[in-house]
């Protein structure tokens, strides 16, 4: 087994898959962008006793990112498996959405794994193998409205995977994606509020608490760990993993149905004028 850094543990996706890759027998260092504050993380490492290490990592910060991959590499050597996890979200309307928290959500989202991927690639390169992981959603290749730049953040991601699988092949390098349905990952109840919208109110909020619940009524977000998992530790995963049974749904209409078809049954599922 190999080491591995997943960024955005403190809970969800990230937290899961940290637990489920020590437990598996890799060596794990979780990145939180507050150590000090990631009780839920501490917990389950000290209740079944895993190799796992939180470190700080803020992916919006080049120093964090290359305080916490020298770390790994001085304490542990080189990193085998990255898991680019870390995320945020808001739900607004594309003419309501505030750019400071566009900006926001491309730097975490996107620039973010493109920071920690930099960061790991060239070791990598010299050992001829290893595996990138970049946790993207069904937002990255549906939008919908009022995630319209939480899309394009995903949709960036994935299209960044794309080219960095095709350059990176010929050294053994191994670069999946993740579309994750919808889980119970916190990241809508960590949200910003909705910003007000003058043609659209309220629209946003009740897509929000659309979508919170739904996500109490989702698989447990340790479903969609083991899933990353095992494409992770499966040569032969295909590098595009689906997750969740809605994940699956989504892209048979994306893939089925005519782009007007699609846009009509979004359009209808939104209520919107």
């Amino acid at each position: 087994m190999g080491v591995a850094l997943v960024t955005g543990c403190s809970s969800g996706v990230g937290l899961e898959t940290a637990l489920e890759l020590a437990r598996r027998g890799h060596t794990v260092f979780a990145g939180v962008r507050r150590p000090d504050a990631a009780s839920e993380l501490r917990d389950a490492i000290a209740a079944e006793s895993l190799l796992v290490t939180p470190v700080p990592l803020d992916v919006c910060e080049q120093a964090s990112v290359d305080a916490a991959v020298a770390r790994v590499q001085a304490e542990a050597g080189p990193v085998d498996v990255l898991v680019n996890n870390a995320g945020i979200a808001q739900f607004a309307a594309v003419e309501d959405q505030p750019v400071e928290e566009a900006e926001r959500m491309v730097a975490t989202n996107l620039v973010g794994p493109l920071r920690l991927i930099k960061a790991v690639v060239p070791a990598m390169r010299e050992r001829r193998g290893g595996t990138i992981v970049n946790v993207s959603s069904v937002s990255g290749f549906v939008s919908v409205p009022f995630l319209g730049v939480y899309s394009a953040t995903k949709f960036g991601l994935e299209a960044l995977s794309e080219a960095l699988a095709h350059e990176v092949q010929g050294a053994g390098i191994r670069v999946l994606v993740v579309d994750l349905g919808v889980f119970d990952t916190r990241i809508d109840e960590k949200s910003p509020a909705p910003p007000p919208s003058v043609a659209l109110d309220g629209r946003a909020e009740a897509a929000r608490v659309s979508r919170l619940e739904m996500a109490a009524n989702a698989p447990p977000v340790s479903f969609a760990a083991i899933s990353i998992c095992d494409a992770i530790d499966d040569p032969s995963s295909p590098r595009r993993v689906l997750v969740g049974e809605d994940a699956v749904m989504m892209r048979d209409l994306h893939d089925q149905q005519s782009e007007s078809a699609l846009y009509d049954t979004l359009h209808a599922f939104y209520d919107l004028p």
